[in-house]
């Protein structure tokens, strides 16, 4: 949907590529696309073997729980994909928070650490978190912000894809209406890993198929319920000052920010006080 911009999909299932048709109507029909290289591979042996660079890495395998999976999520596949990014260039982690320990959510925000110095969490859907994780500070400022915006003004079907998955498109809302963890609370959790998850102890391969049946139907996840346990708004009203201009204060933020501590408190976690501090 951005001109200009090049974008290499690595797909291990050929039966994936034929199955895209039946969403058409939803993405766009990316493999018509001049700007989409498709490659059918596997994604450790394309990253170990690419010599491209890129601006963004987004990896979302399988869930760890199935076979030859879990070597996408090692110290080693991150420090190659560190390798492959452009200066100031970002990897985006997706890891469910469903029939997973928050142990086991640990060991990958350790690994993931250990490789890159800067981390972001962010919440983008029932069940689905992003890991952003770079070399350099990843959080956007207000002139960023700005730039995005701009760019989203002429890109008429990317402003109705974000008003239809999270209710708006300006891009303050959506980095307030996604943020759940900054860097400080992401290294808290991390430290609390037993070791790193490495090629030769994949420790995930073993560990993740023993929570899939610990979460019964309708019930809340033990991983939710940390993560909900450890989010702490006063990281989100940071972020939210960071990105508004006082004169532009915005009542949807200020709905967010509401939403966000009932969330946190529903399962006990800190509270920053009222939401109308300034």
């Amino acid at each position: 949907l951005f001109p200009g911009v090049a974008a290499t999909c690595v797909e291990i299932e050929p039966a994936v590529l034929r199955g895209a048709a039946a969403f058409d109507d939803m993405n766009h029909r990316p493999l018509q696309s001049p700007n989409l290289t498709m490659i059918v591979d596997d994604a450790r042996s394309f990253v170990d073997g690419t010599r491209q660079r890129f601006d963004l890495v987004i990896t979302e395998p399988s869930n760890p729980w199935m076979p030859g999976v879990a070597n996408l999520f090692t110290v080693e596949f991150y420090r190659a994909v560190r390798d492959r990014l452009e200066p100031g260039g970002l990897i985006a982690q997706w890891i469910q928070t469903y029939a997973l320990e928050p142990e086991a959510y640990a060991l990958v925000l350790r690994t993931l650490g250990e490789v890159f110095p800067h981390m972001a969490l962010l919440q983008v859907g029932p069940g689905d978190t992003l890991v952003v994780a770079s070399d350099d500070e990843i959080l956007p400022d207000q002139e960023e912000l700005a730039r995005f915006a701009s760019d989203l003004r002429t890109i008429p079907a990317a402003r109705a894809d974000l008003r239809r998955l999270f209710g708006t498109e300006d891009p303050r809302e959506l980095m307030v209406a996604t943020f759940l963890m900054d860097e400080e609370a992401l290294r808290a959790w991390a430290a609390e890993a037993v070791g790193l998850h490495t090629d030769v102890n994949l420790r995930l391969e073993y560990d993740a198929p023993l929570s899939l049946f610990r979460q019964l139907p309708g019930e809340t996840s033990r991983l939710e319920l940390e993560l909900r346990r450890r989010a702490d708004s006063t990281s989100l009203r940071d972020l939210a000052k960071r990105m508004v201009p006082v004169e532009a204060s915005s009542s949807a933020l200020e709905r967010r920010l509401a939403d966000f501590e009932s969330w946190v408190l529903e399962a006990g976690g800190p509270s920053a006080g009222t939401v109308s501090d300034n």
